[in-house]
């Protein structure tokens, strides 16, 4: 009766080992799929903004606010010379890239930032300590945004 418990339980043993190797695999390569997955580009929106006396802000600078689709957001810059991308109106969060192309005079320079998945009310962007480069010869600020809505 005793070699019965004995073989029964080692029979018990080695079945919860081999699920315990299942799970763990299965889980491992849900991962890998998931790591795996590109993002695609849903849709692209741009548009310019043009920021006059940009230099010494006492407080911060917005933009009016844009729509791509369902989606309403808005730029601002602050005091501390930060470039930022608020996501003002959304019904779901929303992963985006954003491009920023930065015009002085003839010059033309292109920054990425990170994608990011962005909600409402939240905002992405860069600091821009050296903003006096970015402003041109007639004191005005002058970008273009392009923000690409990515999808799974």
């Amino acid at each position: 009766m005793k070699k019965h418990l004995i073989a029964s339980a080692m029979s018990h043993l080695k079945m919860q080992s081999a699920e315990i190797q299942r799970l763990r695999r299965e889980i491992h390569e849900k991962e890998r799929e998931k790591s795996t997955r590109k993002l695609e580009e849903k849709s692209a929106v741009s548009f310019d903004w043009e920021v006059e006396q940009c230099g010494e802000l006492t407080r911060p600078i917005t933009s009016d606010t844009f729509s791509t689709g369902e989606n309403k957001w808005r730029c601002l810059i602050t005091e501390k010379n930060n470039l930022l991308f608020q996501l003002v109106s959304s019904r779901d969060p929303q992963t985006v890239q954003i491009r920023i192309l930065k015009e002085k005079r003839q010059e033309k320079e292109l920054f990425v930032l990170q994608q990011a998945t962005l909600k409402e009310g939240e905002m992405w962007g860069l600091n821009m300590p050296d903003i006096d480069n970015w402003i041109g010869d007639n004191g005005k600020l002058k970008i273009t945004v392009i923000i690409y809505t990515l999808k799974f």
